[in-house]
């Protein structure tokens, strides 16, 4: 409530490993004030690791689908 600005987006990206996938976060903050920067980056980190266990947990619930032979 007290940002500016956030904004972020999230990347799925296949690995070589048969089943396993790279999950790539990025966020923006514009604090807009006078929040310490290393703050910031330390809650945003402890953020994303939640978010990635929240994602993770969704991912693993989501029935499997079979795109084999579909235009992307």
């Amino acid at each position: 409530g007290d940002l500016k600005k956030i904004f972020g987006a999230w990347e799925i990206l296949p690995t070589p490993r048969t089943g396993q996938h790279l999950v790539i976060y990025e966020s923006y903050v514009d604090p807009g004030g006078l929040i310490p920067l290393g703050l910031i980056r330390w809650r945003s980190k402890q953020k994303a690791g939640a978010m990635a266990e929240r994602l993770r947990s969704w991912i693993e619930g989501q029935p499997l689908q079979d795109n084999a032979g579909k235009d992307s």
